[in-house]
């Protein structure tokens, strides 16, 4: 007999309980061992709440890059950079990073001003606004480039600006270019201003540069030829449907007709600006005045929509 069954028995003879025999226990039904049936049972459903993400917090977007192209000896490039981030400073917005290149770079006349300001840099190696290096390009998700060209497109001739325009449609999310001057007859009448400016520009900036005075006020060599430069700058100058146009057969994108490519007008600060739209793109175009009462600075932007 077992001694669970022993102990039973004890229990019924000691309370004078009626009981046949001690055998009954043995012949009943054993304890079934539930360690091993628990494991054989399959798991218990236990319902729950079906799970949500948690919210994602905003993207934040890659940092922003201006890259001047074309920038010679510098160019506007760090009064603008001194400028925009004056003012973004003041707003608590990051600061902005500011790039020189050229195709040939001019180091000596950038390190001083590289010196000045942290967030002023250039490019030592060559870069060509055809076919720019990874450097300055922009890197989806972790840079963003806008490339301008500060009084420089006008040197290029279609097939260079076909290609430039190639390049920064598909490798950069902005561009400006930007021109002090267009074909029309007010831009030629301020050249004809031009020498009176020279003249003045060079006692105030070159008063004791005795060479330059020379070739200025004894030998005109200085205004004849910033004057023809002028000339030739302003009959290279490219309207804003000559860009358009241009970026079209770039891209192969089809243009809108031949009587003008602007698909809306609107103002900026009364000025008027025409816009259009391509594929990813936005393209507008305007004037601001820089010289009263006839010098307007006329820009073609672009950015991705």
């Amino acid at each position: 007999m077992k001694d669970t069954d022993a102990h039973r028995y004890d229990y019924y003879q000691n309370n004078n309980l009626s009981i046949a025999s001690p055998d009954i226990f043995a012949s009943a039904p054993s304890t079934p061992d539930i360690s091993s049936a628990a494991l054989s049972m399959p798991p218990p459903m236990i319902a729950t709440r079906p799970r949500t993400s948690a919210p994602q917090p905003p993207a934040v977007p890659a940092p922003l890059e201006i890259i001047d192209f074309c920038a010679g000896a510098g160019g506007p490039t760090p009064y603008i950079e001194r400028e925009v981030n004056t003012r973004r400073l003041a707003s608590n917005k990051p600061a902005i990073n500011f790039l020189l290149t050229d195709l040939h770079p001019h180091i000596s006349a950038w390190m001083p001003l590289a010196s000045r300001s942290p967030t002023l840099n250039f490019v030592p190696q060559t870069v060509d606004a055809s076919a720019p290096s990874r450097a300055v390009i922009s890197q989806r998700g972790e840079k963003r480039v806008v490339r301008t060209f500060y009084l420089s497109f006008h040197h290029f001739d279609d097939a260079a600006a076909r290609a430039i325009l190639k390049s920064t449609l598909e490798t950069s999310d902005a561009f400006a270019i930007i021109e002090l001057m267009d074909r029309r007859l007010f831009s030629l009448l301020l050249l004809a201003l031009e020498p009176i400016l020279i003249y003045l520009v060079a006692l105030a900036w070159f008063g004791g540069d005795w060479v330059y005075l020379f070739f200025t006020f004894c030998v005109p060599a200085m205004p004849i030829l910033m004057g023809w430069d002028g000339i030739v700058s302003l009959l290279r100058a490219r309207t804003f449907d000559e860009v358009v146009e241009l970026a079209d057969q770039a891209m192969g994108w089809r243009g809108q007709g031949k009587t003008g490519y602007g698909t809306w007008l609107s103002t900026d600060g009364g000025n008027r600006v025409v816009g259009v739209e391509r594929e990813g793109w936005v393209l507008e175009s305007g004037r601001r005045l820089h010289t009263w009462p006839l010098g307007y600075a006329h820009y073609v932007t672009g950015r991705r929509k």
